[in-house]
């Protein structure tokens, strides 16, 4: 049984990767590099979560 919780995790970081990767030649969006980093971490998460499914 998979955590609910997890599996929003894993929606909203396949939004916000889908997000980065349209707005990669515009991170206006973004101007924290520290944020940037953390959903950049998410979306790799997410990425991950893709593989394994």
């Amino acid at each position: 049984i998979v955590h609910r919780g997890l599996l929003e995790d894993v929606r909203q970081a396949l939004r916000i990767r889908a997000e980065l990767e349209r707005d990669a030649d515009d991170e206006r969006e973004i101007k924290c590099p520290q944020e940037r980093r953390r959903l950049t971490a998410r979306a790799y998460r997410a990425h991950l979560w893709d593989r394994l499914a």
